[in-house]
């Protein structure tokens, strides 16, 4: 948001990493339903965005429940055959 809050000032937020909107995101709706439209059934996933002291981008956090043997390096490599030559997206 655009609003003034304490939290959110240079002073406040310099040279560090803080989440926000933790397990009540207001995008959090929107992601599952594009995940769930992307994987035919439905979604459900944790986001936290991180306020960071940077010019652009975005950091955060995405849990999701994976299926039945698929384990983190699957779903890494699924994420870099998607977004590995996107110029500003870092996996």
């Amino acid at each position: 948001g655009r609003a003034p809050k304490e939290n959110a000032l240079f002073c406040e937020v310099a040279e560090g990493l803080a989440p926000y909107g933790i397990a009540a995101h207001r995008h959090s709706p929107e992601i599952e339903q594009g995940l769930s439209l992307a994987a035919g059934q439905d979604i459900l996933c944790t986001f936290t965005p991180h306020l960071t002291p940077a010019s652009r981008g975005i950091e955060e956090t995405i849990y999701v429940q994976t299926a039945e043997g698929v384990g983190a390096k699957e779903l890494k490599a699924e994420l870099e055959k998607a977004y590995g030559g996107e110029e500003f997206v870092n996996v």
